[in-house]
């Protein structure tokens, strides 16, 4: 009795260390995505997005595989002073204002296209839009205040030249996430150690942040300066994606 209990115990042991092996041989970097890729989006969005975009992708045991990829706007909307409607760590972005397009490639596994809240987003385009709020939870309870983009699918948001209003934000980033939570990607503070830009940033947790850079244009001034940016495009693994 005590042997096949000790060999079962071996065993679990085996597995937990593959477990944690294999988390530890995940690792993630960015390349250029597919020349034709981003021709797949509406006139319109190209003519408002750098042509040159960066995608996230993943490799575990050897095996690469695309997470996301994202095309900054040319200019992004900002604010000469820091709008009280703002805050955190992008006080000059305007919300509601265009920050981008994300993609997810229909190979990319379904744990990694998860939102802020863990909200499973289809394959497909999605505009990116600045805001600062507090958003309940699918559970219910609200977030702290703090900075997101929101998206929605392309196909409908199709004038990235305005900036939406809370109300209208909200109100079509539902159709990403198909419930009553909006569907948000969380941008976070940019870690100065970084120079070398885009860069993936990875954690023990499973979390992965893309550090870049936006050019910002205020309504004073005509020349885009230049602002660090990151964003959570791969949130922690809960104990479901661990497992």
């Amino acid at each position: 009795m005590y042997r096949k209990l000790r060999e079962i115990a071996l065993i679990a042991l085996g597995l937990c260390c593959v477990a944690n092996l294999t988390r530890a041989q995940e690792q993630y970097t960015v390349e250029s995505p597919g020349s034709g890729t981003l021709a797949q989006v509406p006139k319109v969005w190209r003519a408002a997005l750098e042509s040159k975009g960066t995608q996230l992708e993943t490799s575990v045991n050897g095996v690469t595989t695309p997470v996301a990829a994202i095309w900054f706007a040319k200019t992004v909307v900002g604010s000469d002073k820091a709008s009280s409607a703002s805050g955190g760590n992008y006080p000059h972005l305007m919300p509601g204002a265009v920050l981008g397009v994300l993609f997810f490639p229909a190979d990319t596994p379904e744990p990694l296209r998860e939102d802020a809240f863990d909200q499973k987003l289809a394959p497909g385009f999605y505009s990116l839009r600045y805001a600062h709020m507090s958003i309940a939870s699918p559970e219910g309870s609200p977030s702290q205040s703090q900075d997101f983009v929101l998206l929605t699918p392309i196909e409908s948001d199709p004038f990235p030249d305005q900036v939406r209003s809370k109300e209208e934000l909200l109100k079509m980033s539902r159709l990403a996430s198909t419930s009553a939570t909006p569907a948000a990607i969380s941008l976070v503070d940019t870690n100065p150690a970084y120079k070398e830009l885009p860069a993936a940033i990875a954690d023990d947790a499973g979390q992965c942040i893309l550090q870049t850079t936006i050019h910002v244009v205020t309504g004073t001034s005509k020349t885009p300066r230049e602002m660090p940016l990151a964003i959570v495009l791969v949130t922690p693994k809960g104990e479901d994606d661990a497992s």
